[in-house]
Order: C-alpha cells, then sequence, then structure tokens
C-alpha cells in the first residue's frame, strides 16, 4: 500500500511538474513573439500619425518569421520614403 502512495505522488508530482514547466515554456515563446510585434505595430502607429518615413523598426533581436516581418516592413518603409522624394 506505501509503494502505490508512493507510485501516485511521483507521478501526480512529475505531472504537476511537467505542467509547471511547459507553461513557463509556453509564456517564454509567447513574450518572443509578442514583444517584436508589439515594437512593430507601435512603430507603424508613430509613423502614420506623425509621417515620419525614416523610422525603422529595429531587428536586433528578432529571429524567423518575426524578422523576416520585420526586413520587410523596414524596406516597405524605405521604398515609401524614396517614392516619396522623387513626388
Amino acid at each position: 500500500e506505501n509503494a502505490i502512495t508512493l507510485q501516485h505522488r511521483i507521478i501526480f508530482g512529475s505531472l504537476g511538474l511537467s505542467v509547471a514547466i511547459a507553461a513557463l515554456i509556453a509564456q517564454f515563446t509567447s513574450r518572443a513573439i509578442a514583444l517584436p510585434l508589439q515594437s512593430l505595430t507601435q512603430l507603424t502607429q508613430r509613423i502614420t500619425q506623425e509621417q515620419n518615413f525614416s523610422l525603422q523598426v529595429p531587428a536586433d533581436n528578432t529571429r524567423g518569421e518575426v524578422k523576416s516581418l520585420t526586413d520587410s516592413f523596414n524596406q516597405l518603409i524605405n521604398r515609401v520614403s524614396q517614392l516619396l522624394t522623387e513626388v
């Protein structure tokens, strides 16, 4: 009976620890994605409000699709700036 109780404690303890670790990883991952997107959104709003097309989104801490989006956005802003100076 003590062995079964110990077995249940180990199983439930491991399960609880696994859930806690998964939650921490999920939080870290979501922040890693959300913070650069928030920065991009804020800068987009600022560019629109100020009509300042010389601003760029820093891409230093981004990777993967977020970096690709940031680079594409910066290229778009550069192209808009060039077109506005040609007009």
